[in-house]
């Protein structure tokens, strides 16, 4: 039996697409998501978070793979330290967390809805166990 015309799939997918898109719209305007990029573009343009990241991406680099010197890997985690107490960095990561509960919630919802577990599913896989 052709289940094709039974399934009517192409105007399926136009409905999931349709769906999916206004989804995203209303994910897009909630004011979590807002303060988030927000955050996020604060972050790019605070001197201070940008001077510590490069201060400790040479450092990481330093470090040749993990093999460095206690000093210099003493050195990272104080600049990863002075990093995440900066205010906008501490602004960032809240507003993440919060954005984070949102899509938890939201996985949540649908995983019900479609009684399978959505963000899993959803993933994307190279076959090779990553």
């Amino acid at each position: 039996m052709d289940v094709l015309p039974i399934l009517n799939l192409p105007a399926a997918h136009e409905n999931v697409d349709k769906a999916a898109a206004q989804l995203g719209d209303l994910l897009r305007e909630q004011p979590l998501y807002q303060t988030y990029l927000q955050a996020i573009m604060d972050l790019e343009k605070d001197p201070q978070v940008l001077d510590l990241s490069t201060q400790i991406q040479m450092k990481r680099n330093s470090l040749h793979g993990g093999r460095g010197d206690p000093e210099l890997s003493a050195e990272l985690q104080r600049l990863s330290l002075e990093l995440e107490a900066l205010s906008a960095v501490r602004t960032y990561r809240a507003a993440e967390s919060e954005v984070r509960a949102l899509f938890n919630a939201v996985n949540e919802l649908l995983s019900q809805s479609l009684r399978v577990d959505f963000v899993a599913n959803a993933k994307r896989g190279c076959g090779c166990g990553g």
